[in-house]
């Protein structure tokens, strides 16, 4: 079953939040500078003109709150991030390799080279590999190797530490990669360094690499830096707050949302059985009519009629009755459905009976390998028919009179598991939703 972008990347979203609500704004940060923000330009506000950070912020506040074209931005940047590592060895390097690249702190949207542990989780949720077995690895060193971490690491390595404010913060980090020049995207040259110099009346010594400036000039740019980062401190709160400002009003809009789907389903509801008490009234209103009419002698035959034809309406009271009650247990299920169900394992393979019908229950098969199937089982003259996990509870007669039920648990429900053996018991399972499984059953 195809699965809508905006509920996919809804998935991907909350995976992400589950960690950390900061491994969001890791990914951002990492795969977007001030050169590739120009790509997302139309999800901007059309007045902006920077700083690129701002932007990001704006971006990440979208995505957030859900805002139109949130879906569209983690579309776009899994793309980005995927052709990134896909083009780059990361993903055939052991835990102990990665675990030594994310101790250089290189990241793209700064040096043009290096990984981190967000994107290769970003990278794996965004292939719908939600159980990849080195997400846990994963975390754990983003959990090892967050920012503070990693700043503390460079001004171990580098021995440029700063006093409080500046102590700790992104500034220091970014400050001590420009300070010892490792890594640079743009490397500076010594022209460019000069001609800084003289634009603030310093003298620069190219032997020792240092620029001597008025302490005026300092004091002006410690205080800016200042501002940066008491700027940083504020954006981090602001992040917090707007996620837990957002997810509670998501709550409350998908309670609105599910309050409205239900009152719509009573008021369809209420309309057909007033349609209904209306149509059982006029036959009252006939039954009477004959009774008080003089024809007495088509009384018997007339009312025979009438009553079958109000047992026919009491009957289609109770079927529909009884469509509501599967319809509403179904909903409950169907929320319960869930991929790599791990309620089975692969039945034994056996020598292939002379059946007349095989449903194939669950999974997530598409035309292609639906015809592979069908083709499969046609040279044995045998009838084929899948039904979706979500449709169990509407085809019940034909899972009850089917000759095999091939259960697929790469996507079903443990509810949904446990109603197919009460109405069968000729149950095999599967695990992958392609004809090889299949065939591995039978001899």
């Amino acid at each position: 079953m195809k699965i809508k972008k905006n509920t996919f990347f809804k998935r991907v979203k909350d995976k992400l939040l589950e960690i950390d609500m900061l491994v969001l704004a890791d990914i951002f940060s990492d795969l977007i500078g001030e050169s590739v923000l120009k790509t997302f330009k139309k999800f901007l506000p059309a007045s902006f003109a920077g700083p690129y950070q701002q932007g990001i912020g704006y971006l990440i506040n979208k995505v957030l709150l859900e805002e139109n074209g949130w879906d569209d931005i983690l579309h776009q940047l899994s793309k980005m991030n995927a052709s990134y590592i896909e083009n780059s060895n990361y993903l055939s390097l052991s835990q102990e390799q990665l675990r030594t690249e994310f101790e250089k702190s290189f990241v793209p949207s700064l040096h043009g080279t290096g990984i981190t542990p967000e994107m290769l989780i970003f990278y794996h949720y965004s292939k719908y590999d939600f159980n990849n077995k080195n997400v846990p690895f994963l975390i754990e060193e983003w959990k090892r190797e967050d920012e503070l971490v990693r700043r503390e690491k460079i001004v171990e390595k580098y021995g440029i530490q700063f006093q409080p404010p500046l102590a700790g913060s992104q500034t220091e980090f970014e400050i001590n990669q420009f300070a010892e020049e490792n890594g640079l995207r743009n490397p500076f040259s010594h022209e460019e360094i000069d001609f800084i110099a003289k634009s603030f009346n310093g003298i620069y010594n190219k032997e020792e690499k240092t620029i001597t400036l008025k302490r005026g000039i300092v004091y002006y740019f410690y205080l800016k830096l200042k501002d940066i980062v008491n700027a940083e401190s504020w954006y981090d709160n602001a992040l917090r707050l707007i996620y837990k400002e957002s997810t509670i009003f998501n709550k409350h809009v998908n309670r609105f949302l599910e309050i409205r789907k239900e009152r719509d389903i009573l008021f369809d509801e209420n309309s057909k059985l007033r349609k209904k008490i209306k149509y059982l009234e006029k036959e009252k209103a006939t039954l009477i009519a004959i009774q008080n009419s003089s024809k007495h002698s088509d009384l018997e035959k007339e009312n025979t009629e009438l009553r079958k034809k109000l047992a026919y309406a009491m009957n289609r009271i109770e079927q529909l009755e009884n469509q509501i009650a599967i319809l509403e247990e179904a909903k409950q299920i169907n929320e319960e459905i869930e991929e790599n169900l791990p309620l089975v394992v692969p039945s034994a393979a056996v020598e292939m009976p002379n059946y007349g019908l095989v449903v194939v229950s669950g999974g997530k098969w598409n035309s292609s390998s639906k015809d592979d199937v069908e083709k499969f089982f046609n040279e044995y003259s045998i009838e084929i028919e899948f039904i979706s996990a979500e449709d169990t509870l509407k085809k019940q007669d034909r899972l009850s009179n089917a000759d095999l039920i091939i259960f697929d648990s790469s996507r079903h429900s443990h509810k949904y598991y446990y109603k197919i053996k009460e109405l069968n018991q000729n149950i095999m399972h599967i695990r992958k939703s392609n004809l090889e499984e299949i065939k591995k059953l039978f001899t």
